[in-house]
């Protein structure tokens, strides 16, 4: 269904407001169906989540919730795409390497720095 969405607005037969709508109901039913089948406990989750790829994702998704759309605007108005398949792309790979480099450049300091403000207050 995600395909025949995506070759939809591609041939530009399906009006935005369905389509997004279309596109919700795809990925509420992908997320549901994620939750039925699998658990943490599973051979599935267990080779799907304790990887290191999956655990640098897991780590930088913070500061990708915080970042992304400080990101996209400054991304995206500062170039210019020829189609939007292109321009969705390229600002998902640019928000997610500024969100995995923010996680060493921003969190990690401020949680070491945040450790030891904890570490002195429980002295007390």
């Amino acid at each position: 269904m995600l395909f025949a969405i995506i070759g939809f607005e591609y041939l530009g037969i399906i009006h935005p407001q369905l389509r997004n709508l279309l596109l919700g109901i795809v990925f509420s039913a992908m997320i549901l169906s994620f939750i039925k089948n699998s658990t943490l406990n599973s051979n599935f989750a267990k080779k799907c989540f304790q990887t290191d790829f999956c655990r640098a994702i897991g780590i930088s998704s913070y500061p990708m919730y915080l970042l992304h759309g400080s990101i996209i605007v400054l991304v995206a108005s500062n170039t210019e795409f020829n189609n939007w398949i292109n321009s969705w792309i390229f600002l998902s790979l640019v928000s997610c390497v500024v969100s995995y480099l923010a996680k060493d450049v921003l969190e990690n300091p401020v949680m070491r720095w945040r450790q030891k403000i904890l570490v002195k207050t429980d002295k007390y």
